[in-house]
């Protein structure tokens, strides 16, 4: 449901309410199981940045989780990595 030109749905949800606490930005963390390797990284750093060009990504490949400075959700940021073929889950 759109309420002069927002989506009620993403209003009301709790990272909305974050990032317009904070003006937009926040630090994001997700599990990646799949990623083993620089070139896993590589993958879902660009599938991260094809969402918010802007953002700041950090992939730790031993502990396969990946840190994003963004304002994007986290739902569209997941949506990214797997359609790269990797499994997120919010950490």
């Amino acid at each position: 449901m759109h309420f002069g030109g927002i989506d009620l749905v993403t209003m009301a949800s709790p990272i909305f309410e974050l990032q317009s606490k904070f003006g937009g930005i926040m630090t994001i963390r997700f599990n990646i199981p799949g990623m083993t390797c620089g070139g896993c990284a590589r993958s879902i750093t660009k599938a991260i940045q094809g969402i918010d060009t802007a953002a700041k990504v950090e992939t730790d490949i031993p502990e396969r989780r990946v840190s994003v400075e963004t304002g994007a959700d986290s739902a569209s940021l997941i949506a990214a990595i797997r359609e790269v073929g990797y499994e997120a889950q919010a950490a």
